[in-house]
């Protein structure tokens, strides 16, 4: 029902306009205590533009290097999450230039919005497409709506920023993958696209925030329901879901181990260094009697 969908999308579009028009005086303003942790997410891109990414080691530190902090520890590594949520907008600045600003931030949150509420309406719409009635066709677009009007989404962007907000896309996503491999819902050539790009939404989300660890869970009984054999989709499931998801995990160990390492060493270079300094300094006679 092409003439449905372009009736649908055109109401999607406006809609999304007037939200946008209804946040419009929470854009490009000062952080408040609210929205911590978008400043967090600001604090963490532009440590990665100034010092260098791979001098932060990928991660995120809450001082900045001076002599106060001299070493990475003594900055407070921050190892609750990795750092995927930041990762696409540290990417689009260093290509474009400039510097992060929350009008930045701001602007990625809406752009998450749409595209998430987009997502939903287009994997309904491939249930429904074989549908006649218009006012089934039209249904498709209601979980659409729904995200953009209700309180949370509402509220979390555009000014809301990290991994529990930035995970969503990729959720949804591999929910979508998951779906469409598994109906048919596509052709076989648009399939085997999707089911290449799995691991690279999985290893992306789990990246991004632990919500992939049951995620990748739920997906393995998904399967074994959808297909009742283990043997069938174990081998699968561990190249496509558990491997990708292991390697996201490892990275971050690696990433942390990579600072406390630093941290290791410099404190056995110190201690080192004073019992040189106690074993080669002149003996008083207190010592020599002892």
């Amino acid at each position: 029902m092409p003439r449905c969908w372009a009736l649908g999308f055109t109401l999607y579009a406006a809609f999304f306009a007037l939200t946008i028009g209804l946040r419009w005086s929470q854009l490009d303003q000062p952080y408040t205590d609210f929205t911590w942790n978008t400043a967090h997410s600001q604090l963490i891109v532009d440590n990665w533009l100034e010092n260098g990414f791979w001098n932060e080691r990928g991660i995120s530190f809450l001082n900045p290097p001076s002599i106060e902090f001299p070493s990475l520890v003594s900055r407070h590594p921050y190892v609750s999450f990795p750092c995927g949520a930041q990762l696409p907008p540290f990417v689009l600045v260093k290509a474009l230039g400039g510097n992060v600003t929350p009008g930045f931030f701001h602007s990625w949150g809406l752009v998450w919005h749409g595209v998430i509420g987009w997502l939903l309406i287009c994997g309904l719409l491939l249930f429904s497409a074989n549908e006649q009635e218009p006012e089934r066709t039209l249904g498709a677009f209601l979980p659409g709506f729904l995200w953009l009007g209700t309180r949370g989404p509402l509220t979390f962007f555009p000014t809301l920023w990290f991994a529990d907000h930035a995970v969503l896309l990729p959720f949804v996503l591999v929910g979508l993958a998951e779906v469409i491999v598994a109906h048919a819902l596509l052709r076989e050539r648009h399939r085997r696209w999707i089911t290449w790009s799995l691991p690279v939404l999985i290893f992306w989300g789990t990246y991004t925030d632990w919500l992939f660890v049951p995620l990748c869970a739920v997906i393995l009984v998904y399967r074994l329901f959808h297909h009742r054999d283990v043997r069938a989709i174990f081998p699968a499931f561990v190249r496509q879901v558990a491997l990708p998801a292991a390697l996201a995990v490892t990275l971050f160990f690696l990433q942390l181990f990579w600072v406390l390492r630093c941290a290791f060493h410099a404190r056995t270079q110190l201690r080192n260094s004073r019992t040189t300094s106690w074993a080669t300094r002149p003996q008083s006679q207190e010592d020599i009697r002892v």
